[in-house]
């Protein structure tokens, strides 16, 4: 009689034994359980570009880590910037970096490289991958003719160009075919995005905004954030005119302005400020940059103002508009032709952002009857 059990157990023993001889050994050594890793590396330092400043062919790297054995891979690389924008893609060198180079030293890739350079979507489109494998329909597809490769290595190199500021990349996956031509599912891949490389726009804001029932009075701290090094600037501040008069006092200095360098605050006309700072004679290679508070402000509020406030215990907002009319890093002083871009940059100004501070007096407390939950400043009137 025949033992079913021990026959059906020698047939699995027997298929494995065939499977795993008929697989490629790198094949099989590829089916571990890490997971593949997706990352973006930044191949040129830009720590000493000022911000603004032109760059050309910037380089970042597109790579992968513990790939299972694939044919094809297909990425799309996402930028969001004012500043760089795509300009040019290849693939690697033939070289122990590049992915496809694990395998076979020798393999005939094709690839379909465009750097997408629109206002919308700006963005790097990649398709990669052995000659064989890039479309079943058109190339007679055979699974079994299929050239692969696993591991770690570079898919692509991409080149972007334009001004030094704050760019974002995110990474996707489109499309990955396996070693036996099938779609893999790549859900559980790890992308190591968003990066972001350049340097931040510097920004201009308010801190510790104090309102004085008593003298009527509103004071407010300018703060500056992502200050690229400079050695001189202005900053306008306007403000409504309806609402605020200006209270020309002894100057504060901010605790980011330092030793040897001499500010204004001056008033332009009934509703602007010109706030200026700037290196002062013998203090020539100082410069401040980071972020921290430049100075302190204050304002008397107009009467009409606080008449309606009173009364109605509501009153209308108004808006404070803070932007950078100039600034220049120069640490040479009369250098006149000769001077070298380590020692002087004048930034464009014209691409910083414009901030918009917004005031709305109110009840602040969340528990009173009155409560106004647009106010940022209280009115000392909550019931």
């Amino acid at each position: 009689m025949f033992n079913i059990k021990y026959i059906f157990s020698n047939s699995v023993v027997l298929f494995c034994i065939f499977f795993l001889s008929g697989c490629d050994e790198d094949y099989i050594s590829s089916l571990s359980n890490d997971r593949p890793i997706i990352s973006l590396e930044l191949l040129d330092q830009i720590d000493d570009v000022y911000f603004g400043e032109s760059i050309d062919d910037l380089e970042v790297i597109l790579s992968v880590r513990n790939v299972p054995a694939i044919s094809l891979l297909a990425f799309t690389v996402e930028v969001e910037s004012n500043f760089l924008y795509p300009d040019s893609i290849a693939e690697p060198q033939f070289d122990e970096n590049n992915l496809f180079y694990n395998i076979n030293p020798s393999p005939n890739i094709r690839s379909i490289l465009n750097p997408v350079n629109n206002t919308l979507n700006p963005r790097f489109e990649i398709n990669i991958g052995f000659e064989n494998s890039n479309d079943e329909d058109l190339l007679n597809f055979d699974s079994d003719q299929v050239d692969y490769t696993i591991g770690d290595g570079e898919i692509a190199r991409l080149f972007l160009s334009g001004l030094n500021g704050s760019t974002i990349f995110n990474v996707s996956i489109d499309e990955v075919i396996s070693y036996e031509g099938d779609d893999i599912n790549f859900n559980n891949w790890i992308i190591q995005t968003p990066i972001t490389v350049g340097a931040s726009v510097p920004e201009l804001s308010f801190s510790n905004i104090v309102y004085d029932f008593e003298e009527s009075t509103l004071e407010v701290d300018l703060n500056v954030k992502n200050l690229p090094k400079i050695t001189e600037s202005e900053i306008i501040i306007d403000y409504d005119s309806e609402v605020l008069s200006f209270i020309d006092d002894v100057l504060i200095e901010g605790e980011i302005i330092a030793s040897g360098f001499d500010v204004a605050l001056n008033s332009i006309d009934g509703s602007s400020l010109l706030f200026s700072f700037k290196y002062s004679d013998g203090n020539l290679g100082k410069y401040i940059e980071g972020e921290g508070n430049l100075t302190k402000l204050r304002f008397y509020l107009a009467s009409d103002f606080l008449v309606d406030m009173f009364q109605n215990s509501y009153s209308s907002p108004f808006e404070f508009g803070l932007t950078f009319n100039s600034a220049i890093f120069d640490v040479c002083g009369d250098c006149g032709l000769d001077v070298i871009s380590s020692e002087y940059f004048f930034y464009d100004t014209f691409i910083w952002d414009s901030f918009i501070e917004d005031m709305q007096f109110g009840c602040t407390n969340p528990l009173s009857d009155n409560y106004n939950s647009n106010a940022n400043i209280d009115n000392n009137l909550c019931q």
